[in-house]
């Protein structure tokens, strides 16, 4: 939760979760913060079966890749969380609105 709170995330942000496992935490994150969208992001398909499984919302979009190739367009999202592999993650600062950091 606390990574939530210090990427500053807001009602109606997209947001891309980079590295998402089971999904726990994007499903904690929708209901505290209200973002629209949230990405969730693994390249272990079989732990993007389970998560789907485990957290059928219409706001959480499961995306398979990896986060040295995020599979989504430049300036996609407004948000970029990763509470694994941030280093690699910011390298793929394009696909975040101008002046985003990654957390």
């Amino acid at each position: 939760m606390r990574l939530g709170e210090y990427a500053d995330l807001q009602p109606g942000q997209t947001v891309l979760d980079a590295g998402c496992g089971f999904g726990d935490q994007d499903r904690l994150w929708l209901e505290k913060f209200s973002p629209q969208k949230i990405f969730a992001l693994n390249i272990t398909a079989s732990q993007l079966k389970v998560a789907t499984k485990r957290h059928p919302l219409p706001a959480l979009e499961w995306v398979c890749g990896a986060a040295t190739n995020v599979p989504l367009k430049d300036d996609h999202v407004d948000r970029v969380l990763a509470l694994e592999g941030r280093k690699k993650t910011m390298r793929e600062k394009r696909v975040t609105s101008r002046g985003v950091e990654v957390a």
